[in-house]
């Protein structure tokens, strides 16, 4: 997949109607300093939204609520990076 060179980084799902006229492609939601179950539920938002449109959609900070999200289609909405991923799994499991 060839990345654009710029895309929107959003914090809250609602961004993803707001911007999908515009023809973006990918969007990054990045969401700092809120309850998890909030959290959960706008990845789970935004994730339903960019099916719709067609938008790839890349979650910040919060990659194992993404993973745990149903999706339709398979596993293109949701990416995670390497290693960083399985050092984050690491520390999670490891107070």
């Amino acid at each position: 997949m060839k990345l654009p060179r710029v895309y929107p980084i959003i914090d809250s799902a609602a961004w993803v109607e707001r911007l999908a006229p515009s023809g973006v492609r990918l969007l990054q939601l990045r969401i700092k300093e809120r309850p998890l179950a909030w959290v959960d539920a706008e990845i789970h938002q935004a994730l339903s939204a960019c099916r719709v449109h067609g938008i790839q959609l890349i979650v910040n900070d919060y990659w194992q609520l993404a993973l745990d999200a149903p999706r339709a289609g398979g596993s293109r909405y949701c990416r995670s990076r390497s290693p960083a991923t399985r050092h984050d799994a690491a520390r999670d499991q490891h107070p």
